[in-house]
């Protein structure tokens, strides 16, 4: 099998190292916390201890498809109404800093049964208060199995706003909706990071396996972890992957993939009915729970082809933005529980907020249950536009 039509697989550790450089250094650094804005994603923290990407031996599971989404008639005329954008991205200049006032409209959609239900999520960047101005997240040094190593210094938060609205169905007045407001305390340094330059590296790599001899057959690791790893893997492991010319900037960005994905959820644990969401799809039996004391640990995940260029357009982007998609699949306990699809881009003001993913699709393994779609429908930016 080659990397081209295999899935890369991870594996998470649910033991953090403790020390300086460890695992609970960088879950401090993920976990900034504040009595305005509410505590962090705990059960996602448990993913910063290490990351493993290899080549596994099983062919890739279908993932979730990405579904045209439309506002429900109920929901776009309450946007409306609090003058919430519904529709156009408008990007800040490439060079642009994220400034207050930066805004994404998000639209998030389940359906379950065949009937769907539709939440509004307008994230914004706010101020900080006096107190939250002097916090700052621990550095820390993030390694790869290929004896490369990132440093990731000290960062003043991110205040970002998130206000939700729904749930809105069909049947007018059948969904219960509310307007609820809530908040998040982000590392920057982890959402200006992005998620696209780790898809951009195995999309990489899976166009070369098609076409460059060294690559045929090829098996390989790619591990990154907030500890060393020991010397003769890394000589093995390097030796390994030399064929790949992985450079410094695609080493960094995949170093930073873990810290990335962590922020972004980091906001949606933090949003009002996306958490339980979320834990309504996810497959974990609830003995599981009860044995492990309601915590989940043991917890991993492979990165899953096919790594594609999405047309921007498609996502209501210009032409000279890239989109790549790329599959994730969580296990808890050794068990599938969930599949995801997501589409990264450049986190350009204002997609800095999201850490510069437009769409993400989840769905169970087996197919059943409910299935949730999120898009970046609308954004703007407070900066002149280019």
């Amino acid at each position: 099998m080659t990397p081209r039509d295999a899935p890369l697989r991870g594996h998470l550790p649910s033991s953090p190292v403790p020390g300086p450089t460890g695992a609970s250094r960088l879950i401090r650094a993920l976990a900034l916390r504040s009595s305005r804005w509410g505590g962090w994603l705990w059960v996602l923290a448990l993913l910063a201890t290490a990351c493993t990407a290899a080549v596994a031996p099983a062919g890739a599971p279908v993932l979730p498809e990405f579904v045209p989404l439309r506002w429900l008639p109920d929901i776009r005329s309450v946007l409306a109404r609090d003058s919430v954008a519904t529709r156009d991205v408008a990007l800040a200049p490439a060079d642009a800093v994220p400034l207050k006032g930066d805004t994404l409209t998000i639209l998030v959609q389940e359906l379950d049964a065949g009937k769907p239900r539709q939440w509004a999520v307008v994230l914004s960047l706010q101020d900080l208060k006096p107190k939250e101005r002097l916090m700052r997240s621990p550095g820390f040094t993030m390694y790869l199995n290929t004896g490369y190593s990132a440093r990731f210094g000290p960062a003043p938060p991110t205040a970002v706003l998130i206000h939700v609205f729904g749930p809105y169905s069909p049947k007018r007045g059948g969904a219960s909706p509310k307007a609820i407001w809530s908040g998040a305390l982000v590392n920057p340094e982890f959402l200006r990071l992005g998620l696209e330059r780790t898809a951009a590296l195995f999309s990489r790599i899976s166009h070369d396996s098609g076409s460059d001899p060294r690559l045929k057959g090829l098996h390989f690791t790619l591990s990154v972890s907030s500890n060393p790893f020991p010397r003769d893997q890394v000589a093995r492991d390097r030796a390994a992957t030399a064929a790949l010319e992985i450079t410094d900037a695609e080493s960094r960005a995949y170093a930073g993939f873990i810290p990335a994905m962590m922020a972004f959820f980091q906001i949606v644990n933090q949003t009002p009915g996306m958490r339980e969401l979320l834990f309504k799809i996810l497959d974990v039996p609830w003995w599981q729970l009860v044995a492990h004391g309601g915590n989940i640990s043991n917890v991993s995940f492979e990165l899953l082809p096919p790594f594609d260029r999405l047309p921007p357009s498609g996502w209501g982007l210009p032409p000279d933005m890239n989109v790549y998609s790329l599959g994730l699949r969580l296990s808890v306990y050794g068990k599938p529980t969930l599949l995801c699809k997501l589409a990264l881009t450049q986190p350009r003001v204002p997609l800095f907020n999201s850490a510069g993913i437009v769409g993400l699709a989840v769905m169970r393994p087996d197919g059943k249950g409910p299935r949730l779609m999120i898009r970046v429908m609308a954004g703007s930016a407070a900066h002149p536009l280019s």
